[in-house]
């Protein structure tokens, strides 16, 4: 097993590591610093800054992103010039000044899932949302304190969810509001072990979760919660991670500052070879609603 600091720009607040199977290259941001960053297989690295926060990233079926920026989720465009373009807005949050977006992800049914969170992290204020491709969003009425995954294993037919906020990863029986509002305690972590953050899921359906001040990457078994390995990283705050690279193969690891100044490699992009597994394809956002509200042909 090989971990690399990669070269490239490094994030004050690192999230949602993101493969683009077709263009070969990883996408990732910058929340702090309204970023998004790209890094092709040569190792080119690129990087557009958008109005508001981009928190979340994902797919469409036509490989274009789709995201949460500022109060809204949105399809986004990286233009020539360096900034990001809101192309089409599905739907406005009307979050309260205080709440943001979060992580993110795409179900298996097509429906963008994302978070919200106190942007002060004091209070549970957050909830998850869904936007299915019929462009209804849904809100849970549970409260969370940072919202964070979700992931989805289609095989089983069930979610892994994190409050960062309170150390816990929780379990849905299913992809629905009312799955999530029901979901399960699955394992909570100890202050000395970090607070689970962004998540993935490899073939064999085992989970594997970023650590913030945990300094590490942890496998852990969906059935029993337990830690199956614990990969250390050089880094106080990996905030997520993602299966790339043209076999999914590797992961790829974001992270935060640990300070300050982003001394040392804290804030930069991570990948992890010759781990023995490969990831999972990610779920595309199925665009009906998208087109549909811009006068076009839903593309299924």
């Amino acid at each position: 097993m090989q971990i690399r600091v990669l070269p490239g720009p490094k994030s004050a607040l690192g999230e949602s590591p993101l493969w683009h199977p077709t263009e070969e290259a990883i996408y990732w941001l910058d929340i702090r610093q309204l970023l998004v960053h790209r890094r092709d297989r040569t190792g080119d690295c690129a990087s557009w800054k958008a109005r508001e926060p981009v928190t979340a990233i994902a797919l469409d079926k036509a490989g274009r992103l789709v995201g949460t920026h500022g109060a809204s989720i949105a399809r986004l465009t990286l233009t020539p010039g360096g900034a990001v373009e809101v192309v089409a807005i599905f739907a406005d949050a009307n979050l309260a000044s205080n709440v943001r977006f979060n992580d993110g992800a795409v179900a298996p049914d097509g429906a963008f899932w994302a978070g919200t969170m106190d942007d002060h992290e004091v209070q549970s204020l957050g909830r998850w949302c869904r936007l299915g491709r019929d462009g209804v969003l849904e809100w849970t009425a549970t409260e969370v304190g940072v919202t964070n995954g979700p992931v989805f294993d289609n095989e089983k037919g069930h979610a892994f969810l994190t409050d960062s906020r309170t150390r816990t990863i929780y379990r849905a029986e299913a992809w629905t509001v009312a799955a999530f509002e029901n979901a399960k305690l699955y394992r909570c972590f100890t202050e000395a072990e970090g607070a689970p953050d962004g998540m993935a899921l490899d073939r064999d359906g085992l989970l594997w979760v970023a650590f913030w001040d945990g300094g590490c990457v942890r496998q852990l078994d969906p059935a029993t919660g337990g830690t199956i390995r614990r990969i250390d990283l050089p880094i106080r705050r990996p905030t997520s991670c993602a299966f790339g690279g043209a076999g999914l193969d590797r992961l790829f690891v974001t992270s935060a500052f640990g300070g300050e100044d982003g001394a040392g490699p804290d804030g930069a992009l991570l990948v992890i070879d010759g781990l023995d597994t490969i990831g999972r394809p990610a779920d595309r956002y199925v665009a009906y609603a998208w087109d549909a509200l811009q006068g076009g042909d839903r593309d299924d």
